[in-house]
């Protein structure tokens, strides 16, 4: 499954472990879903969340390798998470607070990455890790998870999501100037 992260059992040498901040109005996993990170499902409630990315040493730019199946997994190759913590909205701003803070002074910059169609929630969080590690960008990267389907087919269903979650994406906007930022970089991905 498409939604579906493999954990990284124990750090490896060479491995690149990026945290990515995330703010996400999908609704939390149905129930006997295989997975427990929010789902395509909309939720008026704005979620915080770090997620550590586990970037394999064996990584090319440009590229966000997944196993197939659990038992594909290889930890020298895939993408993984390190570590996954919810968090509410006061630890979430003071993390991130933290995190800008050891940041350039003279910049405080925090890039948020707005997924696009077809995107499902663990994507997102991977594609955020390996944009700011390939273009080693500046500051502190955060990622905006609207409840996008995942699924090629609905296009209309993510398109209303998208319209759906700009309440949600403004509100992570004033999180992250809450948190010290001076200068948020805003990548939208198609929709």
């Amino acid at each position: 499954p498409r939604d579906r992260a493999d954990l990284l059992p124990a750090p490896l040498p060479d491995t690149v472990i990026q945290p990515v901040y995330v703010g996400t109005t999908r609704g939390l996993p149905r129930a006997g879903a295989e997975t427990d990170l929010p789902g395509g499902s909309r939720d008026t409630l704005l979620r915080f969340g770090r997620y550590d990315v586990a970037i394999p040493p064996g990584h090319r730019p440009g590229q966000t390798r997944r196993a197939g199946t659990p038992e594909a997994f290889d930890p020298q190759r895939h993408f993984s998470l390190a570590a996954a913590q919810a968090q509410d909205s006061s630890a979430f701003r003071a993390d991130l607070r933290a995190a800008v803070g050891r940041t350039d002074p003279a910049g405080r910059e925090v890039v948020v990455f707005v997924h696009g169609f077809n995107t499902t929630f663990i994507e997102g969080v991977y594609r955020v890790a390996q944009l700011r590690h390939d273009l080693n960008l500046p500051g502190v990267v955060v990622h905006y998870s609207w409840p996008s389907a995942g699924v090629p087919l609905a296009y209309a269903h993510d398109r209303d999501s998208a319209l759906f979650a700009r309440d949600g994406l403004e509100d992570l906007l004033s999180e992250i100037e809450a948190a010290g930022a001076r200068r948020i970089l805003l990548v939208g991905h198609s929709m």
